[in-house]
């Protein structure tokens, strides 16, 4: 659509990212039980922070309180969140549009933890090995309660 993503991440980029997400999981929910997100709105808060710190630059106090409540309230309806742990031995995946520099890799991976942190959001580690497993284990629990209901 236009709007600067990664290091060049906005306030205005950074809010169509979120809530393009927030419609595409409420547009998903209506035809599956289960919805996994690859990309909750944290993460797209996290990677502002890195393109902010990046590009040693700031937001206004209200712009912040903006994003940082979106993400609390539309983080509370998800069952659950794991976070990933960047493996370094893992190369970056250049079939999509990255950023491929591994540094900015880092540094959106400590902007992502840092805003888990800072908002006190829960979340279960994801390690890199037995991602697929863990991921069955939580779909069949989370539908196995469900069908309870």
């Amino acid at each position: 659509m236009g709007f600067p993503i990664l290091r060049d991440h906005t306030f205005e980029s950074t809010l169509w990212i979120m809530t393009r997400g927030i419609t595409l999981e409420l547009e998903a929910e209506l035809a599956a039980d289960v919805v996994l997100v690859d990309r909750p709105v944290p993460d797209a808060l996290g990677y502002l922070v890195a393109a902010l710190r990046y590009r040693r630059e700031t937001l206004s106090p209200q712009l912040q309180r903006y994003l940082d409540t979106l993400v609390m309230s539309h983080s509370n309806t998800y069952s659950r969140i794991l976070l990933t742990t960047i493996d370094p031995q893992i190369p970056i995946d250049t079939t999509k549009e990255r950023d491929t520099d591994p540094e900015f890799r880092r540094m959106a991976a400590d902007g992502i933890a840092q805003v888990f942190q800072r908002l006190s959001l829960p979340f279960a580690p994801l390690p890199s090995q037995a991602r697929e497993a863990v991921i069955d284990t939580i779909v069949a629990e989370i539908t196995t309660a469900r069908g309870r209901e």
